[in-house]
């Protein structure tokens, strides 16, 4: 231990009348920088957070884009599917419809006149069950002079050929499905590529 002869009580320095005065530290005001460095952080943040907001609208945009595709093959599908279902349905409806016996008379009507003058001998190809009612027509018409039924199971009733040396008319319950069906699929193909 030390010496308690070679201690001294401690003694507030000498002031003799001298005012201390706190020095400042040089350089800019601590306020200012703390205002400055407030805005820079602020700044910075609001871009990076700006950034990460137009990343995640480009990343919604493309998965919405990336929904939305599958989405329009599906409808196309469906559409063409309801088509050919529509299509089908009505098909077996006019087959049965026609199968209970078409106005043929209106049908031979329509293609004599498409035919015209008729020079030379006139072919009825037709449904055997149509053969006597066309016959009968025919004959009461007195016009073509000479006509030969030629019959054919595999045409529906209601509908008929007429073959000339010149031409041909094909007036069959087929053949008008089938313009029927190919218009009505033209029209759906056109609705699906533009849906306006």
């Amino acid at each position: 231990m030390s010496d308690p002869a070679d201690t001294r009580p401690w003694q507030p320095p000498n002031l003799s009348g001298r005012a201390l005065k706190r020095e400042e530290p040089a350089g800019p005001d601590p306020d200012a920088l703390r205002r400055e460095a407030f805005e820079a952080g602020y700044a910075e943040g609001l871009a990076a957070g700006r950034a990460r907001g137009e990343a995640m609208v480009a990343e919604l945009s493309a998965l919405w884009q990336a929904m939305a595709r599958p989405l329009a093959e599906q409808e196309e599908t469906l559409l063409r599917d309801l088509t050919g279902i529509a299509l089908a349905a009505a098909e077996a409806i006019l087959h049965r419809e026609l199968s209970r016996g078409a106005d043929v008379e209106a049908v031979l009507s329509e293609a004599l006149a498409q035919l015209g003058d008729i020079e030379g001998l006139l072919e009825v190809e037709l449904h055997p069950a149509d053969a006597e009612l066309v016959n009968d027509l025919l004959g009461r018409r007195g016009e073509p002079a000479q006509w030969r039924l030629r019959e054919n199971a595999s045409l529906a009733r209601g509908g008929l050929r007429l073959h000339t040396p010149v031409s041909y008319i094909d007036a069959s319950v087929e053949q008008a499905l089938e313009g029927l069906f190919a218009r009505l699929r033209r029209e759906a193909e056109h609705g699906l590529q533009d849906p306006s």
